[in-house]
């Protein structure tokens, strides 16, 4: 990309904590970054071991230490480093992963050809010690399905995100407080409300799971989190009162895989789904092949909930997957259909066994 401009384009912020050597490939990957115009910006916060002596030991003018004094907290050291940060561009990296060397030429490139996009996003490799686990991808990228996306998965992960600025300061765009482990979600949410958002399918990202990540020591803090978002975010989408009840179990069905006991909430999780579908077709101007992706999707996602539903309580559960008001458009085989009742009833039998 030739020389880079005296001032950069972008700051890289990593927020770090108590995370020693593991900081270090992290660090490595963003100053070998093929588009070299950024500034790092590392805010330590308060770690108390190595980790500022890792972090010094680099020797480049482009990365800046930032060390808190006490420990503000994840969300509030997030804030404080887009505070920081005065470049047109803003990307984040959380203090273990890993960015290919072309990951911000790629973004950078993709924002220059979508100049309303605001936040953008690529798809990520995950590994659980040390090995390759696989790549979290979506099967479409059209930006009005990436907003429907963020109302079942968080599809844009925290470490893949560069952002415009403007829009930042301009929607007041910041990490919210009583979201610890869905914050970065919340984010997203803002940026999609307000401008386009996009994706770049391919993986950029090195995605490491191990005993300390939050996803495997926080599960129950991270669904928590997850309800208290969609708290926020679904009674502003459907335009109506959404009963934190409704809103626990759907998201804990939909987004943490549980099993539901019995018919009448499980369609109202379909009804909550059809609804979220349906908002999201009505409010995003789709065109008709958005509006067709985002059916499918809702289907596919019912049809889930429904057979684990089935594995756990009996095979019977699969019946509702026609119910009215749900998101049933997805055509079932009578093959599949009676290989799921098979596995359903092995499922319930051995379970009834083992209790």
């Amino acid at each position: 990309m030739g020389q880079p401009p005296v001032s950069p384009n972008v700051t890289v912020v990593v927020c770090a904590y108590k995370i020693g050597e593991r900081i270090r490939p992290t660090i490595e990957a963003i100053l070998g970054q093929s588009y070299s115009s950024l500034r790092l910006l590392v805010i330590d916060d308060a770690s108390g071991d190595n980790t500022v002596d890792v972090v010094n030991s680099f020797d480049d003018e482009r990365l800046t230490l930032v060390e808190n004094d006490q420990n503000l907290g994840i969300i509030d050291a997030r804030n404080k480093g887009l505070a920081l940060a005065d470049t047109e561009f803003i990307a984040t990296c959380d203090h273990d992963d890993v960015w290919l060397p072309n990951k911000l030429e790629k973004q950078l490139a993709y924002m220059e050809q979508h100049q309303d996009c605001g936040l953008v996003g690529t798809y990520w490799t995950v590994y659980v010690n040390g090995k390759v686990d696989g790549v979290r991808t979506l099967p479409h990228i059209e930006p009005n399905y990436l907003k429907w996306s963020l109302f079942h998965r968080n599809c844009l992960l925290h470490s893949s995100l560069l952002m415009r600025a403007a829009y930042i300061k301009k929607y007041k765009i910041a990490y919210r407080d009583g979201l610890r482990f869905a914050d970065d979600w919340k984010l997203c949410f803002d940026f999609a409300r307000n401008c386009e958002i996009g994706i770049i399918p391919e993986s950029l990202v090195s995605y490491y799971i191990h005993g300390e990540n939050w996803s495997v020591t926080a599960r129950d803090n991270m669904l928590g989190s997850g309800v208290a978002l969609f708290q926020q975010e679904l009674p502003a989408l459907l335009d109506r009162d959404v009963l934190e009840e409704e809103i626990r179990t759907f998201f804990y069905s939909v987004a943490g895989g549980t099993a539901i006991s019995d018919n009448k909430t499980l369609r109202m999780v379909g009804g909550t789904l059809q609804d979220i579908a349906e908002a999201n077709i009505a409010g995003g101007a789709c065109r008709k092949v958005e509006k067709g992706y985002i059916e499918e999707t809702a289907s596919e996602i019912w049809w889930r909930v429904v057979r684990t539903s089935a594995g756990t309580y009996g095979p019977a559960r699969l019946k509702l997957y026609k119910s009215p008001a749900t998101p049933n458009t997805l055509k079932i085989s009578t093959f599949e259909y009676c290989t799921e009742w098979l596995k359903a009833c092995v499922k319930t039998l051995v379970s009834n066994i083992r209790n």
